[in-house]
């Protein structure tokens, strides 16, 4: 009887043992996952995609705006499937100066879905700025209620509201900024 007792204790151990080592190894792999690097895709695409390739990955955009005359660039949205009214990836083309046609230069999000660098919606600008320190390019909106920070090493950028943020985009610029600024 006094075996089978040691037995249960041996696989108990081992057991335990076990979940400890796979979730020491869970945390640091997210550790790893989240530390600071150059961000070149967020969620399903990445920055250098082709039109064709980005509808392959993520299908026909639910709204296509054409090249204009503030901006010569094409750009796909593609809302959420939840019915939140949050757009899922905000894409923006720029065109190729050797000729090879255009490519991705930014996607952005407001799904809490994507993060980059283990920043992504709710999380706030304190939480950013521990894991990110100051930001190299700040953009404030001409009504002055939300702001854009940036981070050009890392090829990311933060929308903020009320101190939290509301949308994660990567760029290969390495900044964004809204079209009409705040000048005050």
């Amino acid at each position: 009887m006094r075996k089978k007792w040691k037995l249960v204790a041996k696989i108990s151990t081992a057991i335990i043992l076990g979940g400890v080592v796979i979730g020491t190894c869970f945390w640091l792999w997210n550790l790893y996952e989240s530390r600071p690097r150059p961000m070149y895709e967020l969620g399903l695409l990445r920055l250098g995609m082709t039109p064709v390739e980005v509808t392959l990955a993520v299908g026909k955009p639910g709204v296509e705006i054409s090249p204009s005359d503030k901006e010569s660039v094409r750009k796909y949205v593609y809302k959420s499937s939840y019915g939140s009214g949050e757009y899922e990836y905000y894409v923006k083309f720029s065109n190729s100066s050797n000729g090879l046609g255009e490519y991705v230069v930014m996607i952005c999000t407001e799904s809490y879905l994507h993060k980059a660098l283990g920043i992504g919606v709710y999380s706030t600008e304190k939480d950013i700025k521990n894991i990110l320190g100051e930001p190299s390019h700040i953009s404030i909106r001409k009504d002055g209620l939300a702001k854009i920070i940036s981070y050009k090493e890392w090829n990311v950028a933060y929308t903020i509201e009320k101190s939290n943020v509301e949308s994660t985009c990567v760029s290969g610029e390495g900044k964004v900024e809204y079209v009409d600024e705040y000048t005050g």
